[in-house]
């Protein structure tokens, strides 16, 4: 509710609430006729007719009106009304009012500030920050600096250099020298020319943190899915579009043209390639195609067919969702197994714990880069990320047959991709998909430095 003291964020900021306990009772701030209260008694509400309330004088307190039915106000010994600038629906102030009041004050009236802003629902913005670190670093308050960058990564509020070099400041006149090394290197990794953007991956996934550390401004804070308007590039340098799932991956394929003509540097294939790799059903469909099916999991048509346990996954989606090991016909069922071919696809469950992640740099069909990201997980049977854990993971190199076999799958695609797969007790290649698409490896478990090097490939070579 925006009236009644449920609003009343701006006045426990300046005023200490009174010693007596408020009755929450008629404090709904809805509209209507108001009439006095005092020492308990009845507040006439237009709507409602009147609502009885406690012998306590606090309980529902507005400023009463100048006169009631035409004449002077009685006395009721309460005194003036002692807030006549309190508004019942808020401060009034927008994001440029709040960032003006931050601006100068002491750290502890600038935390209040943001805390208000929020409780009116106003989000603060980069600058709200900066001025609220820049009161921290004057105050030396290290902990508060630290916790305000990581509030503004976890609200998607994109820190600039000015709010990491406040926030630096704040720890070494604490004499936090750990942490503010800690924000140094960070703010480092992100290159020379933070302030540019030269990679847009889309959408908006989380990454940007990791990915700015890549160091030659790869970013991850465009909101475009796919649909609506086409998104205008940044100002600056050239910059490319770059899909991290499935579906911008196609809506880029098919905008390629238009893309290109308002300014952004597209690597991307006909739609029908990348719709075909990416959706696990076509895939299958092409190995078979390519004489290739040993090389993905061994397919079931149906719940009857299978061979348990085994996994059920959606034909097209991300992160595992919706993705389950099924142990017997009827929970196969539950999870869509009567949708097997369509919507579903049913396949054989690959044990062991290492997994392997290889991102691809492909011009047409050819391999210009490779790197690859192998994990080790906590258990032999599962299905990433759900009930397993990662032990660990390291970047290594990918043999030959590998090479051959995924540069197999790929005629005619161009851009980046992801395959995702298992090795056999022999050491063949088990691939449980291929995701046309810049993979989370690159924004979180490949080093940084070879993440650099694989973005600075694509934009040399595709100048």
């Amino acid at each position: 509710a925006r009236g009644g003291w449920a609003s009343a964020v701006s006045l426990r900021s300046v005023v200490p609430p009174p010693t007596s306990t408020r009755s929450r009772s008629g404090c709904s701030g809805i509209g209507g006729t108001v009439g006095h209260v005092g020492g308990g008694g009845t507040v006439e509400l237009s709507a409602f007719g009147p609502v009885a309330f406690e012998t306590d004088p606090f309980a529902f307190y507005p400023p009463p009106p100048p006169s009631i039915g035409g004449g002077e106000r009685e006395d009721d010994g309460l005194g003036d009304w002692p807030f006549p600038d309190f508004d019942f629906y808020g401060s009034g102030l927008d994001v440029a009012s709040y960032n003006s009041l931050i601006a100068g004050s002491e750290w502890e009236d600038a935390m209040r500030l943001l805390r208000d802003m929020r409780g009116e629902g106003i989000s603060p913005d980069a600058t709200s920050y900066r001025y609220a670190l820049e009161a921290c670093s004057r105050a030396a308050r290290n902990n508060e600096a630290w916790e305000l960058i990581e509030e503004m990564w976890r609200r998607n509020v994109d820190p600039d250099v000015p709010c990491y070099v406040a926030a630096i400041s704040a720890c070494r006149r604490a004499k936090d020298f750990e942490s503010a090394g800690e924000l140094l290197r960070e703010m480092t990794d992100w290159g020379e020319r933070p302030d540019l953007t030269r990679f847009h991956t889309t959408p908006r996934l989380a990454w940007d943190r990791d990915m700015r550390r890549s160091g030659c401004s790869v970013r991850n804070v465009l909101g475009w899915n796919g649909r609506g308007r086409l998104p205008d590039p940044p100002q600056g340098l050239p910059c490319w579009l770059l899909p991290a799932q499935e579906e911008t991956a196609i809506a880029i394929a098919e905008h390629r043209a238009e893309l290109r003509r308002v300014g952004w540097k597209v690597l991307s294939s006909a739609p029908e390639v990348v719709s075909r790799l990416g959706n696990k059903a076509s895939f299958r469909d092409l190995a078979r195609e390519l004489g290739l099916e040993a090389a993905l999991p061994k397919h079931y048509d149906d719940p009857e067919s299978a061979e348990y346990p085994c996994v059920i996954k959606p034909a097209v989606g991300t992160w595992g969702k919706d993705t389950h090991i099924v142990y017997y016909a009827e929970e196969c069922r539950r999870h869509g197994g009567d949708n097997v071919g369509s919507q579903y696809v049913l396949q054989e469950l690959i044990s062991g714990r290492m997994e392997y992640s290889t991102s691809l740099l492909c011009n047409n069909g050819e391999i210009l880069d490779a790197v690859c990201t192998r994990y080790e997980y906590n258990r032999e049977q599962y299905v990433w990320p759900n009930d397993v854990e990662e032990v660990g993971h390291d970047y290594v190199s990918v043999p030959a047959e590998h090479m051959d076999l995924m540069r197999r799958f790929l005629g005619g695609f161009s851009g980046v991709c992801n395959f995702n797969y298992k090795l056999r007790y022999d050491g063949a290649m088990c691939i449980f998909e291929v995701n046309p698409r810049v993979g989370g490896d690159l924004a979180f478990e490949v080093p940084r430095a070879r993440a650099r090097a694989f973005f600075e490939k694509l934009d040399s070579m595709f100048p």
